[in-house]
């Protein structure tokens, strides 16, 4: 089935994600609200103004980023703000590249772009970076890192780069080798001696002699 149609009882409905919709899922989750004959209503973070999808993020009027920064991370909207005010430059510094061109060649090498963000401090660069050339600034609306993370020095960085803390290392069984068998060993039959030149042409005469001695007949009586 299309992820543009909800199907629910034999009635489908189209879905059409809008301006006012953050991601095709909020479009998905109005269009069944919309089947079931209630109205559409839109719940924002009251943080951020993001439009919310999960259920748990709708009860608390909060998505889990701002929830995160904000409740478990006592950050405000000041602090975040000095935070983004310390990170920030005019113009772009030479050797520099955009975390969104970055972003692209580790998709491209097969890289979790998860470990790109822990390499360079999360989503907001709150946290240490792996190296000090991952710390990103911000020209606008932009981030960016040194180019050094692009080289194969740096992609060999991002990929050593751990999941979430905490998690168990993956572990192996040993398997029992099995117990090699022996195979019957095949003695090769040695090849005939090779006759000499005197004993084939002794052979040769022989066989002459079969097909030109003659044979003595009996007279019949």
């Amino acid at each position: 089935m299309s992820d543009d149609k909800v199907t629910k009882d034999g009635i489908t409905t189209e879905v059409v994600l809008s301006k006012t919709m953050a991601t095709k899922a909020q479009a998905k989750k109005i269009a069944k609200i919309q089947q079931e004959g209630g109205a559409a209503e839109l719940v924002k973070c009251t943080r951020c103004g993001k439009v919310l999808v999960r259920d748990t993020s709708v009860e608390r009027e909060e998505g889990d980023l701002c929830s995160h920064l904000y409740d478990e991370l006592g950050h405000t909207q000041e602090s975040l703000r000095e935070i983004r005010a310390k990170a920030t430059v005019q113009a772009v510094p030479e050797h520099m590249i955009k975390i969104a061109a970055l972003h692209r060649i580790c998709v491209a090498k097969g890289i979790p772009v998860s470990r790109m963000v822990v390499a360079i401090g999360g989503d907001r660069g709150l946290n240490a970076p792996a190296d000090k050339r991952l710390k990103p600034i911000y020209v606008g609306n932009a981030r960016y890192v040194s180019d050094w993370a692009a080289t194969p020095e740096g992609l060999a960085l991002i990929t050593s780069i751990g999941g979430r803390t905490g998690t168990k290392p993956t572990t192996t069984k040993a398997v029992a080798a099995k117990p090699a068998t022996a195979k019957p060993v095949v003695k090769a039959k040695k090849p005939a001696a090779k006759k000499s030149a005197t004993e084939e042409s002794a052979i040769a005469d022989q066989i002459e002699q079969l097909f030109t001695t003659p044979v003595a007949i009996p007279a019949s009586e």
